[in-house]
C-alpha cells in the first residue's frame, strides 16, 4: 500500500511507533475515540496517515495482501476469513464502522504463516486469533437458524418458541455453542 500524501514531519508515530521523516502533525479531530490504542509518539507516519483520514478503513472490511487492498462486503469479510491467503496479509471486520479497529492490528494483526488459524482483525474487540473450523461450525448453525426463521441471538439469548421452532434434539445440540464467544455470532 503506498501512501496518498507525503507530509514533512519527522519523528515517530503515535499509531505505529516506526520512524518516519515524511509524517503529518499528531493532530486527531475530536471525534477521535481510541486515545487507549495510542503508543508514545509525536507524528503520523504517512502509512498510518492514509489509514486515519480514509474512512473506509474503519467502516468497510477489508482484506490486505501482496500491497493491495481489497474492501470487503461482510458475506466476503467472512469468506475471507475461511479462504487460504498467501501471507503476509490482513483481515479487518467491520460491525459498526464506527472505531478505528484497525490501530491494534499494526502490533498483531499481520499472517506472516498460512495455517488453519488466522489473525482477525474484528471492530470493538481487537485482534483474535481465529480457527477456521470453529467459523464453519457456526456458519452451518446460522444457515440453519435463518431456515427456521430463528434469530442467532437464540443461541445465547433462547424463548420457548425458539426451542419449539428447533425441536428438542436439535437444540440440545445447539447448546454445545453456547460457550462461543459472542463475536462468533457478529460474523455469522
Amino acid at each position: 500500500m503506498r501512501p496518498r500524501q507525503l507530509g514533512r514531519e519527522r519523528g515517530v508515530c503515535a499509531f505505529c511507533q516506526h520512524y518516519t521523516e515524511h509524517g503529518h502533525r499528531l493532530k486527531l479531530p475530536e471525534s477521535f475515540t481510541d486515545y487507549p490504542y495510542l503508543q508514545s509518539g509525536d507524528v503520523i507516519c504517512e502509512y498510518c496517515y492514509a489509514f486515519l483520514k480514509d474512512p473506509r478503513y474503519r467502516r468497510r472490511s477489508w482484506l490486505i495482501e501482496a500491497g493491495r487492498v481489497t474492501f470487503l462486503s461482510r458475506r466476503e469479510a467472512v469468506e475471507s476469513i475461511l479462504a487460504e491467503h498467501e501471507p503476509p496479509f490482513a483481515i479487518y471486520v467491520a460491525t459498526r464502522g464506527k472505531r478505528h479497529g484497525w490501530i491494534p492490528m499494526i502490533y498483531a494483526g499481520v499472517n506472516w504463516s498460512a495455517g488453519e488459524t488466522v489473525n482477525v482483525g474484528l471492530e470493538g474487540y481487537g485482534v483474535l486469533r481465529v480457527e477456521r473450523r470453529n467459523i464453519r461450525v457456526i456458519l452451518s448453525w446460522a444457515e440453519l437458524l435463518k431456515k427456521r426463521r430463528v434469530p442467532l441471538s437464540a443461541i445465547t439469548n433462547p424463548s420457548p418458541r425458539h426451542i419449539a421452532t428447533l425441536g428438542t434434539q436439535l437444540w440440545r445440540r445447539l447448546q454445545l455453542t453456547k460457550d462461543w464467544p459472542e463475536w462468533l455470532l457478529l460474523i455469522a
